[in-house]
């Protein structure tokens, strides 16, 4: 019986292991519902569903029907715009 619990004992290690690897993912993924993004792009609520709905700007997930959109693809579709904004032969993409 006593290998039992050294088996039971090692999963629940690993077990706390992959969690403590999951909340830290977690934690380095920083996740905005429309209106933090709206906000943290100086644009309106409906210029970023509208984004979403047209595929031009990408979603974690969803909770319920709400999106929830990484911060890293906000800043990766706003540094595309700041780039092409340089150059005056490339259209610029917008949120509108």
């Amino acid at each position: 019986m006593t290998s039992c619990w050294g088996t039971l004992a090692a999963y629940l290690d690993a077990l706390e292991a992959r969690v403590r690897t999951l909340e830290r993912r977690l934690a380095a993924v920083r996740l905005m519902t429309a209106a933090d993004a709206a906000a943290y792009a100086l644009v309106d609520v409906e210029t970023i569903l509208r984004a979403v709905r047209a595929g031009e700007l990408s979603v974690a997930g969803y909770v319920g029907r709400s999106p929830r959109i990484c911060r890293d693809a906000l800043e990766a579709r706003d540094q595309v715009a700041i780039q092409h904004s340089h150059d005056s032969s490339v259209p610029k993409p917008s949120f509108s």
